[in-house]
Parts: structure tokens; C-alpha cells; sequence
């Protein structure tokens, strides 16, 4: 009843598994619609998929297939050759596919909480705050705790996980019942097994803990998309996801006429130490902040989440942002930074949204923009300095900032002169269906560099 002939099965539902393992044996099911390769996947019927799917997932069929194959590295063959037992009850194969769609629904619903997953809808504290503020107009009439939305959101997904965890233990039971097999088998299943989570939370004492600084990180990630266009507050899933789509495109396509948070209109957005321009990434961050979840609780909720981080939410962006970023997408960001040598000026933009102006507009618009206000900044602490009212410590700042101002303009006039002009003064264009290693390396030179990314 199992089948794994490639031609024939493409595209078709199935279950999928790690082919090479010695702890366990996980298996995945796949909706219609992919490829896989005949060493670890095959397609199923559809009258006992869920009974399939749940006797491969349990302690049992590992068992057999340690016995079939010792070498741990499982070939479809392999999988085909596991002995299938039904139930003499009707009631008992119901009761397995009851749960095991249960199963599947839990952990779909979990990876589809991630933006990487292709059914991202939206991010899950905004979706708890959501279901506890009134909408109207597009817009939020109350604010909310981000710590509140927090805590729902662990007691959301603590339920989520150990009704998993006891799912997995009856499924167990239920087949070790069929198979009569009482006295060799536990149906226990360590918490640590349980595969959902594997991000956000982990097994401690024997209890599940969240990682507040992993579930805010990702709370910051959708915000930047929000930013950014690819989100939107006013719809679940992707707003602009294709090239050469504008702004106002999109939001004629989903019917926003005011949208409640606005993307930015240039698709460029400085992340630098000092707050010398009105789209500068903290601002913007901030405003999204009060516009999910509310100006009342702004001050308290920024507090929470600089505390999860345990630094600034500057210092997040600066320092730590773009790293999470590219681990986040595995080598192959969405989002792109310009950056200088020493990372003295950076500025992000949208792939999606890339125009082969992009790096001129950059150029006159920020970095030498950048550099002018720093001359400014450098002016107005020598007049410190000169004034005999400043006291001695005002002098040192007002001096230790000339000195560091002066070190950021010269690498920035020497980033411009060597790298960063020659791309200004160079449109390039960029084919989406080439891929992010292909396009992002076109512009390495002037890019934040990716270990391994261009060779």
C-alpha cells in the first residue's frame, strides 16, 4: 500500500523522514504540490495516510526498522518492508487518525508561526494582541501590554505543546495495543522529543521554557517587514513580495486605502549609531511599536523589550539585527545591508523592492547626508569646548565625540571613494529568479559580508 515511484508520485501527498539517524526515527507529512526525492519519501493513500503516518512516528516502527536495516540509514525499501497491523476496531483507526491530524495540525500551525514558512500569516504576539484590541477604521482603539501578549502567548503554545506530548504517548499505546507487544514497550515519550518549539522554547527541570529574547526577536523581524512593505498590519501574509510591484499597488490590491502603518516610501533605512534622520530604524521601530499595541503602554513595552534583549534597542539593531537576519534565513536574506568596513554607516533595503538607482539614492540621500551632519555635529562640540562656561567633563565628552566623529567621516570618505561610488554611479539590475547567493553577491564589496555566502 506504500509506493515510491518518482515520476508517478511527484507532486502528490506524502511522508517524508531523515533518512540517516541512530536516536530516532522522524517522519514528516507533505501536502500535495512538492518534490522529494525515492531514498526518503513516498506517497501514500489517502484512506489510511494519517494511520501510516502515525505508526512511522511511533516507538514501534523504530524498533522494526533498527531490525531491517541496523545501519540507521533508512531507504524507502526500508520503509515499505515495515510490517502493518490494523486494528480489529473500527473505533481504534479513528480514534489514531483523530489524533494524528491533531498532530499534524499543531505542528503546521507551529511552523506557519515562523515568517520562513510559506503560509506565514503574521507574527504570533501580534496576532494574540489583535484577538485582545477592537479594530476599527484600520485602526486600534486601545493599547496592550507586550508583556501580556507574551504571557498568552506561552500559555497559547504550552497547551499547543503537551497536548502533542500526550497525543504521542496515546499513539503509542494505541499501537503497541495492536501489536500485542505490552511487555517490550513503554508508550513514554521524553518531553525533549516533542520537535515543536525547538526555537522559542527547551526542556528544562522537566518543564517547558520560553525564550522571551528568541519570541521578541521574531516580534523585530516582522516589524523590519512591516517597515519594509513585504507585511502589512492591515492583512495576514506577504503585502509586496514581487519585483517592480509599488507601494500603492499593493494596497489597492488588498483594498488599503490608509494603511495603518506605512511602509517606507524609498525602500532605504539607516541603522547607525547616532538619530540624525526621521526614517533612522529605531524611530520607525518605535512608531510601529506604539501602533501595534498602542501609545499607553509605549514607554513600559519598550522597557520589556530592551530588558528580553538585555541591551538598547539601538544597540539590537546595530550590533545584532543583521546577524540574526542572516541566521534566520540561512545565508539567503530578504533584506539587505549596506555597509561601510567598520560598520560605521549601515542602511537596509528590501530586495524585493530593489531599483538599480537604489545605491545613487543611498549615496546622495544618507552617506553623504551622514557625513555632512557629522561635520555639524563636530562644529557644535568644538563651540563646547571653546565656550569658558562648559566645565571640564563637558569639554572631555564634547572632545571624545569630535574625535570619534572625525574617525567615522574618514571611513565613510574612503568607503565612498573606493566601493560604494562605483555601484552610485553604476545601475545594476537584479533577477529575482536568480536567487539571493547570485543577486547579493553582484554587490559584495559594499554589502555586509556573509561568511561563505560568495566565493
Amino acid at each position: 500500500q506504500t509506493s515510491y515511484n518518482l515520476q508517478r508520485d511527484f507532486f502528490k501527498p506524502g511522508i517524508t523522514w531523515t533518512s540517516l539517524s541512530s536516536s530516532h526515527f522522524g517522519v514528516r507529512y507533505f501536502s500535495k504540490g512538492f518534490i522529494y526525492n525515492n531514498k526518503s519519501a513516498f506517497s501514500i493513500d489517502k484512506i489510511n495516510s494519517l494511520y501510516f503516518l502515525s505508526y512511522l512516528s511511533t516507538k514501534l516502527a523504530f524498533v522494526f526498522l533498527k531490525i531491517i536495516n541496523p545501519t540507521m540509514n533508512f531507504q524507502a525499501g526500508n520503509i515499505a518492508s515495515l510490517p502493518i497491523i490494523f486494528p480489529k476496531s473500527p473505533e481504534t483507526k479513528q480514534k489514531i487518525d483523530q489524533l494524528t491530524q491533531e498532530c499534524i495540525d499543531i505542528s503546521k500551525e507551529e511552523w506557519d508561526s515562523r515568517e520562513t514558512s510559506w503560509d506565514f500569516k503574521t507574527n504570533e504576539l501580534i496576532r494574540i494582541a489583535k484577538e485582545g484590541m477592537h479594530s476599527q477604521a484600520g485602526t486600534w482603539e486601545r493599547g496592550e501590554k507586550i508583556e501580556d501578549a507574551y504571557n498568552r502567548y506561552c500559555k497559547y503554545w504550552r497547551e499547543k505543546f503537551y497536548i502533542l506530548h500526550k497525543n504521542e504517548e496515546e499513539l503509542n499505546r494505541s499501537f503497541i495495543e495492536v501489536y500485542g507487544l505490552h511487555d517490550e514497550l513503554t508508550p513514554d515519550v521524553p518531553l525533549e522529543d516533542i520537535t515543536i518549539l525547538k526555537k522559542e522554547a527547551k526542556i528544562v527541570d522537566g518543564d517547558l521554557v520560553f525564550d522571551k529574547k528568541e519570541i521578541i526577536k521574531q516580534f523585530i523581524s516582522y516589524a523590519v517587514g512591516v517597515m519594509f512593505g513585504r507585511y502589512s498590519l492591515d492583512h495576514e501574509g506577504l503585502h509586496i513580495a514581487d519585483m517592480g510591484v509599488s507601494i500603492d499597488e499593493a494596497n489597492a490590491k488588498f483594498g488599503i486605502k490608509e494603511p495603518t502603518f506605512a511602509a517606507d516610501k524609498d525602500n532605504i533605512i539607516p541603522v547607525l549609531e547616532d538619530n540624525f534622520f526621521e526614517d533612522d530604524i529605531v524611530q520607525k521601530f518605535k512608531e510601529f511599536l506604539k501602533v501595534s499595541f498602542g501609545k499607553r503602554y509605549f514607554e513600559e513595552n519598550l522597557k520589556f523589550i530592551e530588558n528580553a534583549l538585555g541591551k538598547s534597542i539601538r544597540k539590537y539593531f546595530i550590533k545584532d539585527f543583521y546577524e540574526d537576519h542572516i541566521k534566520r534565513y540561512k545565508k539567503r536574506p530578504i533584506y539587505w545591508m549596506i555597509a561601510s568596513p567598520n560598520k560605521s554607516f549601515q542602511a537596509l533595503f528590501y530586495m524585493h523592492r530593489y531599483q538599480p538607482d537604489i545605491f545613487a539614492r543611498a549615496q546622495t540621500l544618507y552617506l553623504h547626508e551622514y557625513i555632512t551632519k557629522l561635520e555639524s555635529l563636530i562644529t557644535r562640540n568644538q563651540e563646547i569646548i571653546n565656550s569658558d562656561i562648559t566645565s571640564s567633563n563637558e569639554k572631555r565628552a564634547a572632545q571624545k565625540e569630535i574625535e570619534r566623529a572625525k574617525k567615522i567621516i574618514n571611513e565613510l570618505i574612503e568607503f565612498d571613494r573606493e566601493k560604494f561610488d562605483h555601484f552610485a554611479k553604476n545601475s545594476i539590475k537584479i533577477d529575482l529568479d536568480d536567487g539571493v547567493n547570485v543577486n547579493y553577491c553582484k554587490f559584495q564589496d559594499i554589502l555586509y559580508p556573509i561568511k561563505g555566502l560568495c566565493k
